[in-house]
């Protein structure tokens, strides 16, 4: 496994709806829990970095019903600590699947906007 910085111009993620199947819309209640997720500053254990990081922990979403937001490494070192770890799996997000959730919570604050400033207008 890679630690560590990487950069580049451009990372592309394949969408292309020919290399899909079983392709159904995600209805906007999935993201309703995504809304208890807490956000954390932290450093990484036995790194020399002093800015901290700024994220989520799996664990977290993985009790929210975010399984599909995680990707599992094997690591023989990572024992289970408590009941929300996998032994010997190390537990990471895949952020890019967040971008599209967070998508999702936009178009429904957009909505209750819209619904509220009908509403306003029908006051005045």
């Amino acid at each position: 496994m890679f630690s560590g910085p990487i950069q580049c111009s451009s990372i592309y993620c394949t969408s292309d709806r020919r290399a899909k199947e079983n392709i159904k819309q995600l209805h906007e209640s999935y993201c309703e829990n995504f809304f208890k997720a807490d956000v954390f500053t932290y450093n990484y254990i036995g790194s020399e970095e002093t800015i901290p990081k700024i994220g989520f922990i799996a664990q977290d979403l993985n009790r929210l019903g975010y399984m599909n937001l995680l990707t599992l490494t094997l690591n023989e070192n990572m024992k289970k600590e408590n009941d929300d770890d996998i032994e010997g799996a190390q537990m990471n997000i895949d952020y890019n699947k967040i971008t599209a959730i967070n998508f999702m919570m936009i178009k429904k604050l957009k909505k209750r906007i819209e619904e509220l400033e009908a509403k306003m207008g029908q006051l005045i």
